[in-house]
């Protein structure tokens, strides 16, 4: 573990009283600097022999840490960077993007009072750096000791490790993107603790860095076999689908005779047969105007289904279903009024077309010569409000695969309808 060369503002008398044991090693002009004076001393004592005493002196007399002072940043400092082995990508569960890091680290190395030291959790900071050589993290606490928010050198990767807290015990995590490193690579890593805001620093965060750690990136794990499988769906292309719009007038209405009229959609107003005229009114100065009746058979309604999947499809249904409304009476469900069963489809391919004949013949006006080119259906003037004899509300296509592996499995049943009033596409 590297302390990096940090001075401390300390009164002498603290000094004497907390560090009598090291003093002479430790104390002059009254500051104390783990990194330089440590530098310059002229005896062999050996780091790890210093941070037992220091831990032997702090768990004497910071039962009590207030971080705040130089006793407590030291008992902050002196706890391990990491506890035991650190989790690495070659030890955790294999990620296809990231290659993720786990450390366990202590708050201090003599157990303080829970409420006492709560403030103290918030000012150390994790960071996590990491090179394709030892060589190029060495050099880190030198870099942090002249400027703590210090720019790594080059090859070096640095990043702010997550940490939560349970008591004493500190987990830090992060996470290497996969793209930094080929599998196969051998990455050295270090992890640093920083004291932020530290008021008894001369302004300056100290630094604690781990030991150096390494590890081989494993293999990215192998892509999710997808089945393949087919996706059977009820638009196929267009003209062979629910092919017209609803025979449902929609809300402009148009008076004549004393009778109201809704308007249809222009499709039923093209290539309508001859009309007979059942009524003229005054429209304007001409006092002749014409109201025709035309007696139309609803065409057919054609559909079918299509392949969109990448594999060939097994047998399956294709069933239309229809809600009406005759008079002011509404279908409360939809009904099946057709179902035919294709044996299979290759990729992207289309089934025949299917037509279904309503077998309804309706009833649509028109007035050449004061609203040419727009179709009405008349409402009932035997009915409140505005009631049409006859309309469609909803046409709709499944495609029924049967719970079949080849088309989708339990997700078997899709369906489209045309219950807005235009065809399907």
């Amino acid at each position: 573990m590297d302390f990096v060369p940090i001075r401390y503002n300390l009164q002498k008398e603290f000094i004497m009283r907390a560090f009598h044991p090291i003093r002479g090693l430790l104390y002059g002009k009254d500051r104390l600097s783990f990194g330089q004076n440590f530098n310059t001393m002229k005896i062999n004592l050996k780091l790890s022999a210093l941070l037992l005493l220091l831990g032997f002196s702090f768990g004497k007399v910071c039962g009590q840490a207030n971080c705040g002072t130089p006793a407590g940043v030291l008992a902050l400092m002196v706890a391990k960077v990491v506890v035991g082995t650190p989790q690495t990508p070659a030890t955790l569960p294999v990620s296809s993007t990231s290659l993720p890091f786990t450390i366990t680290s202590e708050l201090f190395k003599v157990v303080q009072n829970e409420t006492s030291n709560t403030p103290c959790f918030p000012l150390v900071t994790f960071k996590l750096y990491t090179a394709t050589t030892s060589a190029a993290l060495s050099g880190l606490p030198n870099l942090a000791s002249n400027n703590p928010d210090f720019t790594p050198p080059a090859g070096v990767l640095a990043s702010t490790l997550s940490k939560t807290r349970v008591r004493n015990v500190i987990t830090a995590t992060g996470s290497r993107s996969r793209s930094s490193y080929a599998a196969g690579t051998t990455v050295f890593f270090r992890v640093a603790k920083r004291i932020k805001n530290c008021s008894s620093c001369s302004g300056v965060d100290p630094y604690v860095f781990s030991t150096t750690f390494s590890f081989v990136v494993p293999a990215a794990p192998a892509p999710p076999v997808v089945a393949k499988k087919a996706d059977l769906v009820p638009r196929p292309s267009a003209l062979s689908n629910v092919n017209r719009p609803l025979f449902r007038p929609g809300s402009a209405s148009f008076g004549a005779n004393n009778e109201t009229f809704l308007r249809l959609p222009d499709d039923f107003c093209q290539g309508l047969p001859a009309g007979t005229q059942v009524a003229t009114y005054n429209c304007g100065l001409n006092t002749n105007c014409r109201e025709l009746r035309h007696s139309v058979a609803l065409g057919p309604v054609v559909y079918a289904a299509r392949n969109s999947g990448d594999t060939a499809s097994g047998s399956f249904t294709v069933a239309l279903f229809r809600k009406d409304k005759v008079g002011s009476n509404a279908s409360s469900a939809l009904t099946q009024v057709a179902s035919s069963t294709v044996s299979g489809l290759a990729v992207n391919a289309q089934s025949s077309n299917f037509s279904f004949n309503p077998n309804k013949t309706v009833e649509i006006y028109t007035f050449p010569d004061d609203n040419p080119g727009s179709c009405f259906v008349r409402c009932d003037p035997n009915q409140g409000g505005c009631v049409v004899p006859y309309q469609e509300e909803q046409y709709l296509v499944k495609v029924d695969g049967g719970n079949s592996a080849l088309n989708g499995g339990t997700v078997s049943e899709k369906s489209e309808t045309n219950n807005e009033g235009n065809p399907m596409d």
